[in-house]
């Protein structure tokens, strides 16, 4: 410990000389003055504890005793009895302390000196001395109990230490000084809602209340009321943030899982379609496809309705009869004569009608002649906090009948895009066929052969 500076030891000695004299009221004056100008003075905390008969009061000076001096055993063990006896009790940052120092004494006329103090606790914790930045946190707050970057460090280094009754001190204090950061705010009702100690909904309130809050701040409060089985107030805060932003994909994906939780599974249905639309290749929109197959088995809708997707098939097959175009003009594309070109061009449309037909049924090319009136939403069955969808109906398929329909014509084109490219080898088999004897080969395949040479010439 640093050395106690002369004015902050006399009035120490003056406190004590007041509690001799069973003035109270002055010795605590005086030992707050001592405690502000120099917060690790542990006898001051010690002297603190005989004049502060509020349980809570005392539990901070133990607390503020135990921080000063964290190797004495003596203060350890007053700390374990004080817990004993008294287990529920939450300390309380003694009033005096919340005001700033007292002009005139320690470190009052010193230069503001918080933002080197910052770099020296950044070090520390680049050099794994985590208990000594700690420290140095605690120390800032003491200036200024808002503080917004060392009370977010000061509670998640608690709370590493699983300190987590004093992390929730820092953060209380924090918030009485004026700190309006939402996430100080969502710290403190996580540790009041696991470890109690205080009304973790007052904080959550106030959370509600604060301007500028992000989807995000309101997706932690959500899950908190979630846990909690507070299900209305809940579906309540996702709803604003989905108002607040519409296409952040973790908002919806937390809608889908509460209303899948909640047995409305159209409902989440349509959220899990949204966050699907929303970036069907992003981690959320592959695990929203994964439940959305599980929930109701389906084609992608990504493949269903993207014209890229169903053409990336059609480019196979007109690769393949491309591929056969040019063995049939012996290696060479100028050899490719008009019929090889239309049969390629045919292969391309067939290829097309025969893909939405088995793999593609609800392309937006056919949506038109299959587009039907909007329904109204159904009722939300007397919930009154499950809000009606007004979100895009799933997109109709082809009837049955239509895609056999589209499955022949395409199947028929396909088989004259062969013969069209395969036009030259058709004739040069009918050649040789001539100079075979007809007669040896059955009827069926003299009439196939006819057929098609014919239709080749």
């Amino acid at each position: 410990m640093s050395q106690v500076p002369s004015s902050v030891e006399h009035l120490y000695e003056t406190g004590m000389q007041a509690y001799t004299l069973a003035d109270r009221a002055r010795a605590r004056a005086l030992w707050i003055q001592v405690v502000q100008a120099e917060p690790n003075h542990a006898r001051a905390w010690t002297a603190l504890l005989r004049v502060c008969a509020d349980p809570a009061e005392q539990a901070y000076c133990l607390m503020r005793l135990f921080r000063a001096a964290p190797e004495d055993p003596r203060t350890r063990e007053a700390l374990q009895r004080f817990r004993h006896a008294h287990p529920n009790v939450r300390p309380r940052i003694l009033p005096e302390l919340v005001t700033a120092p007292a002009a005139g004494v320690g470190r009052s006329q010193a230069p503001d000196p918080v933002p080197k103090m910052l770099e020296v606790a950044a070090e520390k914790r680049a050099s794994g001395d985590d208990e000594g930045a700690l420290r140095i946190y605690l120390d800032i707050l003491d200036w200024n109990p808002a503080h917004g970057p060392a009370t977010t460090q000061a509670a998640r280094l608690l709370a590493d230490l699983k300190v987590l009754t004093e992390a929730a001190v820092v953060l209380d204090r924090s918030i009485t000084a004026g700190n309006r950061d939402p996430a100080v705010y969502l710290a403190l009702a996580e540790i009041r809602l696991h470890r109690g100690g205080g009304d973790p909904w007052q904080v959550l309130e106030a959370l509600r209340r604060l301007p500028g809050l992000l989807p995000g701040h309101l997706l932690h409060a959500a899950d908190l009321y979630w846990s909690q089985a507070e299900y209305k107030t809940a579906l309540e805060l996702l709803h604003e943030a989905e108002q607040r932003d519409s296409h952040y994909q973790p908002t919806l994906m937390r809608l889908a899982e509460a209303y899948r939780d909640l047995r409305h599974p159209e409902r989440a249905r349509q959220y899990l379609q949204r966050v699907v639309d929303l970036g069907a290749r992003t981690p959320l929109g592959r695990r929203a496809e994964g439940i959305l197959l599980e929930v109701s088995p389906h084609v992608p809708r990504y493949i269903q309705t993207n014209l890229i997707y169903a053409l990336r098939e059609v480019v196979g097959i007109f690769l393949l009869y491309a591929c056969l175009a040019i063995l049939d003009a012996g290696l060479t594309l100028s050899g490719i004569g008009l019929a090889g070109w239309v049969g390629m061009l045919l292969s391309v449309a067939g290829g097309y009608l025969l893909v939405s037909a088995t793999s593609s049924p609800s392309q937006w090319v056919f949506q038109r002649f299959l587009a039907e009136p909007d329904e109204a939403p159904a009722p939300s069955g007397g919930e009154a906090y499950l809000p009606a969808m007004t979100s895009e109906k799933p997109l109709p398929a082809l009837p049955l009948e239509a895609r056999a329909v589209l499955g022949t014509v395409g199947g028929v084109l396909l088989a004259v895009a062969i013969v069209l490219v395969l036009q030259h080898s058709l004739l040069a088999t009918q050649e040789t066929m001539g100079m075979l004897d007809r007669r040896q080969l059955p009827d069926y395949l003299n009439n196939i052969l006819s057929e098609l040479f014919r239709f080749a010439q």
